[in-house]
This record gives C-alpha cells, sequence and structure tokens, in this order.
C-alpha cells in the first residue's frame, strides 16, 4: 500500500523470526470518552482470511504514546503486504459487530464459534495462561454461557468507548505495518513498538489459526 508507515521497532534478541504485520493506526478524538485519548493499532489482515469482524476488535490494541510512525522499516524483515485497510471497510465492520451485538444469544453464539477453531497447538498454549476473555481460556461447562455474555458485555464496552457504537469516524487514519516476533515453537506472538516488546495472547490466537499461519509463510516463502 502507497504511503503505508512503520512503528519504530528495536527488538534486542532474535528468537523466532520478525514480521512486518499490516494494520492502522487511528485516533478518536471525535470521542469524548477519555479512555480512548491516544492511537490505536487495528488489525488489517487476519480479520480478512477469517471473515469475522469481530476478529478487528478482539486484536485492537492502544499503541504506546511515545511511538513513532517512520516512512521506511527500522530494522530488516519480512514486510506482509496490505491487502485492503480502509477507515470505510473499519467502520462498516464496526457496524456489522454492533447490530450483533444487541442479540445475545447470537453474539454469543458467534463468539463460541471463533473459539473454538484455533488449531490444537495454539490451544494448548494459550490454556497454560490465564486471560480476561472466555475467547482465550479453556472452558468449563457450568459457567460457559455466563462466560460467553460476559464477552459480550465486553465487546459492547469497547465499541460504546471509542463511540463505534454512534458511528463516530475515526479523526485519522494511517495505513502501517507493526513488528512481530513470531515464535513457532511456542506458537507465541509478541509485538515490539520501539524497545519495548509485549507478548500478545490475541495475536497469538489469530496468527496461528491454519488459514493465517499457512498464508504468511507461503507468502514470505517461509518453510
Amino acid at each position: 500500500m502507497v504511503g503505508a508507515t512503520f512503528v519504530e521497532a528495536h527488538p534486542s534478541k532474535n528468537k523466532g523470526f520478525f514480521l512486518w504485520y499490516p494494520v492502522a493506526v487511528a485516533e478518536f478524538g471525535n470521542c469524548p470518552n477519555k479512555k480512548v485519548s491516544g492511537r490505536f493499532v487495528i488489525d488489517c489482515y487476519a480479520y480478512n482470511l477469517i471473515g469475522s469482524s469481530l476478529v478487528r476488535f478482539l486484536m485492537l490494541k492502544k499503541l504506546r504514546k511515545e511511538a513513532q510512525l517512520l516512512p521506511y522499516p527500522s530494522i530488516d524483515a519480512p514486510i506482509l503486504q496490505h491487502n485492503e485497510c480502509s477507515e470505510y471497510s473499519f467502520m462498516k465492520n464496526a457496524e456489522e459487530l454492533w447490530h450483533v451485538l444487541q442479540n445475545e444469544e447470537k453474539a454469543a453464539d458467534m463468539i463460541k464459534q471463533l473459539s473454538t477453531v484455533a488449531t490444537a497447538k495454539a490451544e494448548e498454549q494459550v490454556r497454560e495462561r490465564r486471560f480476561r476473555f472466555f475467547l482465550f481460556r479453556g472452558p468449563r461447562v457450568n459457567i460457559e454461557r455466563y462466560a460467553l455474555r460476559s464477552n459480550v458485555a465486553i465487546l459492547k464496552e469497547i465499541l460504546s468507548n471509542l463511540c463505534l457504537d454512534k458511528y463516530v469516524k475515526p479523526t485519522s487514519w494511517t495505513p502501517s505495518h507493526i513488528l512481530l516476533r513470531i515464535d513457532a515453537e511456542t506458537s507465541s506472538v509478541s509485538i515490539l513498538v520501539g524497545k519495548n516488546e509485549e507478548y500478545s495472547a490475541t495475536y497469538s490466537r489469530f496468527l496461528f489459526r491454519d488459514e493465517i499461519y499457512t498464508t504468511i509463510k507461503s507468502k514470505l516463502n517461509l518453510t
């Protein structure tokens, strides 16, 4: 994508492999909620392959305040090119998801379906940690529905906090790339910004799905 930027990153170790991953960096300055001040990283790849607007909002992440956007990559690593990353598609995804969330049972079923199709290896890694979302936890049958409904409420809160329930557009939208460290041995993905590195349960969950990981390997000629 012409004009795409890169979130500056400087890794301190070389385990796994690095990948410049396509995202958008957005601000929601017209939303009066103070919780949404600053910039957010929005997925521009996995959601499209999976075919789910839900994925974009589960992968949404606040960008560190000190992060710098550069017109060139700060390290030499494969670049996964943008397919589609328009503000229009993001707003359409938000509208679709908000509509689904109004029907609690339908929304809960959508989350459950998405949570049960991860690869076995990724699932094993996820079970070793504790996360807020049911999507990232091994389900207990007696609390399954309660957990799913809780996630519906969390997703509603995410969209409301960004004023996307009122279809308020971002005040800025910049196609970009973030640097990921992908470790196939542990099925883990870390996000690097500046000199900081943070493991991401969400990115690990989705990028190691078969249809995502095999596509990444194919596009980048990885074995």
